[in-house]
């Protein structure tokens, strides 16, 4: 390998990380304006539905919208940082140097787990796009909601692919050090 292409691959490597970054602040400043919206939402409308008779057109569907993207793009987050809920019983009876592997196999079989769920519900959005599917009150496309849960499945795939690479890492440095 020349010192060019050695160079390019290290800056290509030394941007890879800050992509990431970018991304996760981006989901996590998503997500936090999402809470937000929530918590404003649900205020508002209960204090106009009991004080004023009144309540928000449409609240139960916002809510409904902004609960499926909170969920899906925390999902991403959650995976990368390795932060979801685990059942624990069978890794704390393999040993140390098998964890590692365990890891890889099950990051592995997640993110094609993610990968297929993205892309069936790209499928279903394309689907609820062609006959022009619209939550009841507000219309709002249905399609275009179900797409962008789409993206965030595949960006929790990602998030996973990443996982299985930091694995694999692990898994050689154990057999280096062997």
């Amino acid at each position: 390998m020349s010192k060019t292409q050695k160079q390019l691959k290290d800056a290509a490597a030394s941007r890879r990380p800050s992509v990431i970054k970018r991304i996760n602040q981006g989901l996590s400043v998503a997500a936090g304006g999402m809470v937000g919206m929530l918590m404003f939402l649900v205020f508002v409308d209960v204090v106009g539905r009991y004080l004023f008779n009144k309540p928000i057109f449409g609240a139960y569907e916002l809510v409904e919208v902004l609960m499926g993207s909170l969920i899906f793009a925390g999902l991403p987050l959650v995976s990368r940082a390795q932060q979801h809920i685990s059942v624990d019983f069978v890794s704390n009876l393999l040993p140390d140097r098998l964890k590692p592997i365990q890891a890889l196999i099950v990051n592995l079989l997640c993110a094609v787990t993610a990968m297929v769920i993205s892309w069936r519900i790209w499928v279903y959005g394309e689907r609820l796009n062609r006959v022009n599917e619209t939550t009841l009150e507000l219309q709002i496309p249905r399609g275009i909601i179900a797409q962008t849960m789409a993206v965030m499945a595949a960006l929790t795939a990602l998030a996973l692919f990443l996982n299985v690479w930091d694995s694999v890492k692990a898994v050689k440095s154990n057999s280096e050090q062997e």
